[in-house]
């Protein structure tokens, strides 16, 4: 779809009172204009969910991705050990890369309000989208 066709459906998505919008993919960032896509949906007053794996979240897209302050930016670790991650996605080093995008994002906090009481505590409130995650990234960095 191009930017003006997607515009169109949030547009559309808006006109019947959708309030979250999941932007995922594949890899939502191969998208080349998954920012202007994002904010075109916050534009529109969508609260953002948005899925990725994390291999492309460099400390730029961190802080556009922090900037966009979605509900969650959500991202799967699939195994608890780098061996077991990098099998299941045929992609060495790509365990290293997400919990990279975890740490940098967990320093900029999106999907998760700074002064939020529950923030460190993983499923306590509405917007705890990288607490929990950075505790597991904690503790899979002390084993590996």
């Amino acid at each position: 779809m191009s930017l003006a066709e997607v515009r169109g459906l949030l547009d559309a998505l808006a006109e019947e009172g959708c309030l979250v919008l999941t932007l995922s993919g594949g890899e939502v960032l191969l998208r080349r204009d998954f920012f202007e896509v994002a904010g075109a949906a916050r534009e529109r007053g969508f609260a953002p969910r948005i899925f990725t794996n994390g291999t492309l979240v460099d400390e730029a897209r961190a802080d556009r991705l922090a900037a966009l302050e979605p509900v969650v930016v959500e991202m799967s670790l699939l195994g608890a050990a780098p061996e077991t991650h990098d099998a299941i996605t045929l992609k060495r080093g790509s365990f290293a890369r997400t919990v990279r995008a975890a740490e940098l994002l967990g320093a900029r906090r999106p999907g998760q309000a700074q002064d939020d009481p529950d923030a460190s505590q993983p499923g306590r409130g509405g917007r705890d989208g990288i607490a929990g995650r950075q505790t597991l990234v904690r503790s899979t960095r002390s084993r590996s």
